[in-house]
């Protein structure tokens, strides 16, 4: 068809939000596996894609709530060394500072301080939820307003929620 037609097959840049969005819709399928290869195809030709790569970290967490070694990667990266999924942190790193990956930059900060605190409560350690705490403190320290005021309610929840659990696995 595509020589009758040219341009039948789509460029590049369409393939891409097609691929994404099959991704997506595998992930609201509750095909983790699966969305995670598609994001794995998009990522391998554009590992700067920062839909990519957030959408990847969505669907990591999600997947961790049925194994949790996943929250981990979902905030760390991977897998293994390869880092193909940048996870939570390294989105964090590089929307810093980019006035127009602002809201970005509070998702990643939030989600990486949420998925440390799922992977510690999930695996009892304590240390990990700890650091989940000074995730949202350090952050709160640097950027008083967190993003805003729907920001600041949930970093302040799950600050809360981390502190609470704290206290009962200190028992």
């Amino acid at each position: 068809k595509e020589k009758s037609s040219p341009g039948w097959i789509p460029s590049d840049a369409v393939g891409l939000q097609l691929e994404l969005l099959l991704a997506r819709s595998r992930r609201g399928a509750g095909d983790y596996a699966g969305a995670i290869t598609s994001l794995a195809t998009i990522l391998k030709k554009t590992p700067t894609l920062l839909d990519g790569q957030i959408e990847a970290a969505k669907t990591l967490e999600l997947w961790g709530q049925l194994k949790p070694q996943y929250y981990r990667t979902a905030y760390q990266g991977g897998p293994g060394n390869s880092k193909l999924f940048w996870g939570w942190g390294k989105i964090a790193q590089e929307t810093l500072g980019k006035e127009k990956f602002t809201e970005q930059f509070f998702q990643a900060r939030f989600r990486l301080a949420y998925n440390r605190y799922k992977f510690g409560l999930s695996t009892n350690d304590a240390e990990e939820v700890a650091r989940a705490e000074k995730d949202i403190t350090r952050t709160a320290s640097l950027f008083p307003e967190l993003g805003g005021p729907a920001w600041k309610r949930k970093f302040d929840a799950l600050e809360k929620q981390i502190q609470k659990s704290m206290g009962e696995q200190k028992k």
